[in-house]
């Protein structure tokens, strides 16, 4: 069992390895984060200025490991958007991501439970089917009002 653990907790970090690397360069393959980030009026001195307080005037392979190395210490940076540490928003966003979390085991649980013995006991039936059709409308169902919620990151404060 505690091979086990070690084993999945190895696992675990590189997949997050993984993902810092793919969205860190993929942040740079949708364009110059400078050109997305500072007011196209800004002059080439206000330019350097910023690239250079930002650090991107050192290669990608400098950023990333600058990046891992603080958010190792707990610093994720600035949100670019709303101009604030971005471990305080996720902080701010954390009992609506619990709430929605709890709410939806719950009804997994109430749904996924009967439905798993129903499934068991008419093995053969056709109920087979309709109980697949149900579980995937409601997942549909779930993730709809989950996009209705205000305040997601991706709606940039609007």
């Amino acid at each position: 069992m505690f091979t086990w653990l070690i084993r999945r907790l190895i696992q675990a970090g590189f997949v997050v390895l993984a993902m810092t690397v793919i969205v860190f360069i993929g942040v740079h393959i949708i364009g110059n984060p400078v050109d997305i980030l500072i007011s196209p009026e800004a002059d080439q001195a206000e330019r350097a200025r910023i690239i250079a307080e930002m650090g991107f005037d050192r290669p990608l392979w400098e950023q990333y490991f600058i990046f891992v190395k603080d958010a190792m210490q707990g610093n994720l940076g600035r949100s670019f958007v709303f101009n604030e540490p971005a471990l305080k928003l996720i902080a701010g966003r954390m009992p609506a991501t619990l709430e929605l979390v709890a709410v939806a085991a719950l009804l997994a649980l109430a749904m996924g439970i009967p439905l798993g013995v129903l499934t068991a006991l008419r093995r053969h039936s056709g109920d087979s089917g309709a109980v697949f059709h149900l579980l995937r409308r409601a997942a549909g169902a779930v993730r709809w009002v989950e996009a209705r919620q205000p305040g997601r990151p991706d709606d940039h404060g609007r």
